[in-house]
């Protein structure tokens, strides 16, 4: 279960510098003139920073619980509903307690329990980095660049944002999305613009849509447990 929830005025923060990364990215793309000189090692610079975050990434889809004590709040921090030890008796189901008003969140599929929204993410993941070496590492021709693809592109992350309001596969698709849309972002940027600084500027970005897509499941699945008052994780808080 979630420690440490994330306060509403924090993920209203965090909506708005996504939003407006999102706006000033395209603008950058779609306006900013290709740089005079491009610097041979950019590609795979960028490349290798981006193929790091979907290994780690990767690497977070099977340590979901430690990726959520990474974002908790620090020590210290006002203690809420949620700041208490699991209770033994709590069944989970894809890392999720088995309890039914948690049954958007997880499939089966040939017989495991998994959660929807990290498998998403670890398919996305693996798409987006084969399309990492692809394009950054074996001059893939991405003939696609411009005003159409970007668009399809925040799409996948504004979907992203909002992935807790669908139900299982549905929910695996838009998480996959996320990631493809997140790396046809930055294919996009590198070719409309090839300037190493917008590129490292998008990187930032992506980085900043994950947290705060992380954080937005987080906010809800407390939402959840604070409506139930029947199981025995709600009982002990």
């Amino acid at each position: 279960m979630p420690r440490g929830q994330p306060p509403d005025s924090l993920l209203a923060l965090m909506l708005t510098i996504s939003i407006f990364g999102l706006v000033t990215i395209t603008a950058l793309a779609l306006y900013s003139s290709k740089a005079e000189s491009s610097f041979s090692w950019r590609k795979p610079l960028i490349g290798s920073i981006f193929a790091f975050i979907c290994v780690v990434g990767i690497v977070a889809v099977f340590f979901p619980r430690k990726c959520v004590e990474t974002l908790s709040l620090p020590r210290g921090h006002t203690r809420t509903e949620f700041d208490v030890d699991e209770p033994a008796s709590v069944v989970l189901k894809g890392h999720h307690p088995a309890c039914s008003r948690f049954s958007a969140h997880t499939m089966e599929l040939h017989g495991l329990n998994l959660c929807s929204a990290c498998t998403g993410l670890l398919f996305g993941a693996v798409m987006a980095l084969v399309g990492t070496l692809a394009y950054f590492f074996a001059d893939w021709n991405f003939n696609q660049a411009g005003f159409p693809s970007l668009l399809i592109s925040i799409a996948g992350i504004a979907l992203g944002f909002l992935q807790f309001r669908f139900k299982a596969f549905l929910r695996l698709a838009i998480n996959s999305f996320f990631v493809v849309g997140a790396f046809l972002i930055l294919v996009n940027v590198d070719l409309l613009t090839q300037n190493l600084l917008i590129d490292l500027y998008a990187l930032f970005l992506i980085v900043f849509w994950l947290l705060t897509r992380i954080l937005i499941s987080k906010w809800n699945n407390g939402r959840i447990c604070l409506s139930c008052e029947s199981c025995e994780l709600r009982k002990k808080c």
